[in-house]
């Protein structure tokens, strides 16, 4: 039930206006002079869509020392009684009380078609609460968690300091300012409206889009009375942003994973943390490769200072990047993606496979102000440290043609088939990670490690 409340929230506080906002889940907070933390917004759910987000997300994730929620799931565990009691309407009411006997008779109808023998206990419940179970019906249960929860267990295992924004007490009672008529009619809407009409599948389809105006205009047209919509996101936007501010103080960086409806609009996190003195900038990886041409593309003298032209090799290509310092052997000529850039952090990835398909090479390179500006040996301890805690065995400290790296395993299913290597030179840090069909030789993988070169501070000949 818990769960539901969680769902409830998101969905409902997608009822609001939008203002343009910039396709963007991911947003980077700086405060003067300080580091950068993140806002991502999420989606309250466990469908797999909600799990596929960049990498970009990840190396944020990795970066902060607070991960915060707008609750701490675990702290309200104890809480479960008072939740439900909470919950529940007011004695001497019921959900009969709220309708007339013809709309009473097509919601109960509708509650029992969806919900089967749980709907005689939404006689008893808020007809908030019980929106929020409808709307789990008309999304996919691929995760045992949803991505806000899956975030702070992730946080928990990694040894960050998990906060929420919000105390339980502070969300139940947003939803009990909303009236009851006001929440019976919601309830009537989502019951009746046309089967056609998947509103949790069409605003599940803008947000994985990142597309946050379009995810606020879907729902717009069901727009809750406007003290409703003061009581679930006005107050709360604020709330969330002081609390967040306030964890930044004294240099710590905070990955501040809420529902993305609280992110743009004139008083959403967005603005809220701007008018607060913070620096706020959408983060929008690339969602498909820019393919380079091998031949005209490399010669064109734009592209010339990113990727020179590759040596022809007898089973692909030699790949020399100048500008990111790096010489690598790879299967075919790569694409490109930008994961990430903006003033803290640029994330580049370029990727090559084999003709057949079986062997996938790729390298990522991270460089920026929002990398430690710490020696190359420290960077790298701190980065297999982190490795390591997120449950991915990485290997003792080694060197790869003189700068400091570690060995992992690319994927851990493949074993050896799948390995990587992380690099760190005094600018920047590289990750090489090469994964082979199960149909051709390992030690073709350890063959493609091999070829690594680290072209920063000198010239290759």
């Amino acid at each position: 039930m818990r769960r539901s409340l969680s769902t409830l929230l998101s969905a409902l506080s997608l009822y609001v206006g939008a203002q343009p906002t910039p396709r963007s889940l991911l947003w980077s907070v700086t405060a003067p002079m300080g580091e950068s933390s993140y806002l991502y917004g999420t989606f309250h759910g466990r469908d797999a869509r909600v799990f596929q987000f960049q990498d970009s997300v990840m190396v944020a994730f990795a970066a902060c020392d607070i991960v915060a929620g707008e609750l701490e799931v675990s702290g309200t565990r104890r809480l479960d009684n008072a939740v439900m009691n909470a919950m529940l309407l007011p004695n001497g009411s019921s959900l009969d009380r709220l309708y007339n006997k013809r709309d009473f008779q097509r919601v109960i109808g509708g509650l029992k078609q969806r919900l089967g023998p749980l709907a005689p206990m939404c006689t008893k419940l808020r007809p908030f609460y019980t929106v929020a179970m409808l709307s789990e019906t008309e999304l996919s249960g691929d995760s045992a968690i949803v991505l806000d929860a899956w975030f702070q267990q992730r946080a928990q295992n990694m040894g960050k300091k998990v906060v929420g924004l919000e105390t339980i007490t502070e969300q139940l009672a947003a939803v009990e300012r909303v009236p009851l008529r006001d929440q019976a009619r919601l309830l009537f809407d989502v019951i009746t409206r046309d089967a056609e009409e998947n509103g949790m599948q069409a605003a599940m389809n803008a947000y994985t889009a990142r597309d946050l105006d379009a995810l606020m205009s879907l729902v717009e047209r069901d727009g809750l009375p406007e003290h409703a919509d003061k009581a679930l996101l006005d107050v709360r936007n604020s709330r969330m942003a002081d609390r967040m501010a306030q964890h930044m103080v004294g240099g710590h960086r905070v990955f501040a994973a809420v529902g993305a409806a609280h992110l743009p609009g004139d008083n959403g996190l967005i603005a809220g943390l701007r008018a607060r003195g913070f620096v706020v900038r959408p983060i929008a990886p690339v969602l498909s490769p820019v393919k380079v041409d091998p031949v005209s593309a490399w010669d064109h003298p734009k592209h010339n200072a990113v990727l020179p032209p590759s040596t022809v090799l007898k089973r692909g290509v030699h790949i020399r990047n100048d500008t990111l310092g790096y010489a690598v052997d790879m299967p075919a000529p790569p694409t490109k993606q930008v994961e990430q850039e903006d003033d803290t952090l640029r994330i580049c990835t370029w990727t090559a496979t084999s003709a057949d398909g079986q062997l996938l090479m790729r390298v990522t390179t991270f460089e920026g102000s929002s990398i430690e500006r710490t020696d190359a040996r420290t960077r790298i301890e701190r980065s297999r440290d982190t490795m390591n805690s997120a449950g991915m065995t990485a290997s003792s400290l080694t060197r790869i043609d003189g700068a400091q790296a570690f060995v992992a395993p690319g994927d851990p299913v493949l074993g050896d088939h799948s390995r990587s290597i992380t690099v760190a030179t005094p600018a920047r840090t590289h990750v090489f990670t090469v994964t082979n069909g199960s149909g051709r030789a390992k030690n073709l993988v350890d063959q493609v490690l091999r070829s690594i070169r680290i072209l920063e501070g000198r010239s290759e000949k």
